[in-house]
């Protein structure tokens, strides 16, 4: 499966029926592996996130210091005739990364998560999976004819 999953622990709170403690995020699992978390109760990673900026940047912080080491000495340069090139010069020298492998994963004892109960699914990525949304709604759109 190419979705991440989470696996909830206890509750945030001792009436909250729905807002669980992250135990571990399991990123991209096996068939077989995603079907025994599914029957173990683990949710699917839907990768919608709410939380303050600062927030979100403090995990950055913990999971990942150096990273956002790098971009506190962008400080001096924002909103002057530096900044653009600074800016330039920080993206080519950073490697990439998976913010769900490096920070989410690493970290989960500082997350929680929402439990949306039986939403259904829809990922509309690709323009295939929109077209095939539409067509089981009846919908032909001009641009698609």
């Amino acid at each position: 499966m190419a979705y991440g999953w989470i696996e909830p622990g206890a509750p945030v709170a001792v009436d909250s029926g729905s807002v669980f403690r992250v135990v571990r995020f399991w990123e991209k699992p096996s068939l077989p592996v995603a079907s025994v978390l599914m029957e173990r109760g683990c949710l699917w990673n839907s990768f919608i996130m709410v939380g303050r900026v600062d927030s979100f940047l403090s995990l950055i912080h913990r999971a990942v210091p150096s990273l956002r080491e790098s971009f506190e000495l962008l400080r001096p340069t924002m909103f002057s005739p530096m900044e653009e090139r600074a800016l330039l010069e920080l993206y080519s020298s950073i490697r990439p990364s998976s913010f769900s492998d490096e920070v989410l994963a690493v970290r989960p004892e500082d997350l929680a998560v929402l439990s949306g109960g039986d939403l259904g699914w829809s990922d509309l990525g690709e323009t295939k999976r929109v077209l095939a949304v539409l067509g089981r709604n009846g919908v032909k759109p001009e641009w698609a004819r």
